[in-house]
């Protein structure tokens, strides 16, 4: 868990770890120096933890100090300003984890209207080369894997875990999907960001070429920048509704 400056949100976060039912796993604080009560909240944890303070070049430098320093047979990663689905998520993923797969995942889900609504895609070079991926905070990495296609890529500030995915499919990974809630996304932390748009579009183009790229940006840019307001606005639930009446136009 990457943490900043994250003191009104990781509490949370802690909390949803701390309920699980399964107990075996480790907890990596990566800091970049923070001067609210970040630091004060997470040595206050009773979690099997470590630690690690400094400076880093961006977020995802900070997830690949923490997946370095790890030591499970997988890796999951939680963002500060997110939460566990339940207690038993862990307890439900387990069966599957101790499986012959380096990719498990399952749905997030994100507040809507007052209501929590479940966003999961299908692993595939289809849908990646639109664009479309599970959402890191439902996946379940194989720490192996990091070991044969490498860490996150720190040049890309917003989409390096959607360039990393594009090496993982490359790899014919042994993959599994599951109908379960792994994590509640909370719009508004980093990773719902838009910084990571233009990156798309190079990310795309690199490993799919061009004319995935050129039906990617006249078409899913349009879906993707209206499903990051929707969710801004808490109204994911409306997305579909809406993105086919656009299209119908």
């Amino acid at each position: 868990m990457a943490t900043y400056n994250s003191e009104k949100t990781v509490a949370r976060a802690i909390k949803s770890l701390d309920s699980q039912t399964f107990k075996g796993f480790e907890v990596i604080f990566v800091d970049k120096n923070s001067s609210d009560g970040t630091e004060k909240i997470l040595k206050k944890s009773k979690l099997n933890k470590f630690i690690i303070r400094g400076e880093d070049r961006g977020i995802y430098d900070a997830m690949n100090k923490g997946i370095s320093h790890s030591s499970g047979k997988f890796v999951y990663i939680l963002n500060s300003d997110d939460e566990l689905y339940d207690k038993k998520v862990f307890e439900n993923m387990v069966p599957f984890l101790r499986q012959d797969y380096n990719f498990v995942y399952g749905a997030t889900v994100v507040p809507s209207s007052g209501k929590l609504v479940s966003e999961s895609y299908d692993f595939n070079v289809s849908l990646l080369s639109r664009g479309l991926f599970p959402a890191q905070q439902c996946i379940f990495y194989k720490r192996n894997l990091f070991s044969s296609v490498g860490l996150f890529d720190i040049s890309y500030k917003s989409a390096a875990d959607f360039e990393f995915l594009c090496r993982v499919i490359a790899s014919n990974p042994k993959i599994k999907r599951l109908d379960l809630r792994v994590c509640i996304f909370h719009p508004g932390g980093f990773s719902g960001n838009n910084i990571g748009f233009f990156e798309l579009q190079k990310i795309i183009r690199k490993h799919f070429g061009f004319f995935s790229y050129f039906k990617w940006k006249y078409k899913i840019v349009i879906k993707t920048l209206l499903r990051s307001l929707l969710t801004k606005l808490g109204l994911i639930g409306s997305y579909r509704k809406i993105k086919k009446l656009i299209f119908k136009l």
